[in-house]
This record gives structure tokens, sequence and C-alpha cells, in this order.
């Protein structure tokens, strides 16, 4: 029953796991991790094999960061990459998070841990920095000056046309004096 909660969660979730046996070089996966990677089962699940999957643009960055940073410095991963998914070569984000496991020296010999596919979240990131954009633009180019205030009248933004007729940049004070 556990592992059918465990799987159910995944999936609605859309994480998937994994663990990485760093002597051997081979890591086993969920289903859900394989669905967000685009691979089947054969896929030669290496450091190679994941590194084939990351985004060209994001691979070098992230082999200097498991080598530099998780494994010389033995921190858990955290990180937010893209990947070509293989079934269909769409680039998608996804955040990985792991955790190193130790032998009694103190050695690493593992990493387990999960993949969530973020494509939709990075998308709305994207259109709200989109937004906010275009809407600084517009209150940076209308022809007067313009501030405004929240309930209790202080100053939150002020185009560069009002900072010129105050002759200074009064964001975070009152709007009287």
């Amino acid at each position: 029953e556990s592992e059918f909660i465990f799987k159910a969660s995944q999936d609605a979730a859309f994480i998937g796991s994994y663990k990485f046996d760093l002597i051997q070089d081979f890591w086993t996966s969920s289903e859900v991790l394989e669905q967000i990677f685009g691979i089947e089962n054969n896929y030669s699940k290496n450091m190679q094999g994941w590194l084939n999957i990351v985004h060209p643009e994001d691979r070098e960055m992230l082999a200097k960061y498991f080598n530099e940073y998780v494994v010389a410095k033995q921190k858990q991963f955290n990180r937010e990459y893209r990947i070509i998914r293989l079934s269909d070569g769409i680039t998608r984000w996804v955040h990985g998070m792991g955790k190193l496991d130790f032998d009694g020296h103190g050695n690493i010999v593992s990493m387990i841990g999960t993949i969530q596919d973020i494509t939709n979240r990075k998308q709305q990131e994207e259109s709200l920095r989109q937004s906010n954009e275009l809407n600084q633009s517009l209150l940076q180019t209308i022809p007067f000056g313009m501030n405004i205030v929240d309930e209790s009248g202080n100053i939150l933004f002020m185009n560069k046309k009002m900072e010129k007729l105050l002759g200074r940049d009064a964001v975070g004070q009152k709007c009287w004096l």
C-alpha cells in the first residue's frame, strides 16, 4: 500500500525519483522520471547519459556544479536546469534535488533524489517578467510625471518625469510633506 501511495503521489505531482550509484556510475529511476526525461527503461543511465539529456547550454555548468560543489564539497544537489526530452526533442525545465549517501569511512557512494518538471512555472515566470518589463516601459515613457502611492500615502513608484519635477527620488516617502 505504501508503494502504491508513493507511486500515485509521484504521478500526481509529476516528480520522478532516482538513485545514482557514484561508484558504479549507474542510476536507477522511477517511471515518472523516465517520462520527464523522455527515456526508455533501457537507456544508458550513467553520468554521460544524464548529461546527454541536459540542454547543451547547461551541460558545462551542471557538470561543474556536480563535480566541484556537490561531490567535492559534499553538498546537496539543488538546481533548476533545462533538458531536451529524448522522446520528442522538446526542451523542458526541471528542478533536480539530491542527497549524498556515504559509507562507513565517509566516502560518497550514492545520491538519491528527485526530478520535477517545472516547465509550466518557468513559462509563467517568463510571461510575468515580460509583462513587468512592458508595464515599466509604459510608465517610464508617458509624457507626464506620475507616481503610485498606497492607501497610507507612501510613494511606491515614481517615473523619471516625476523625479525631475520634484528634483529627487521620493520612493518610500509620503506623497505629502
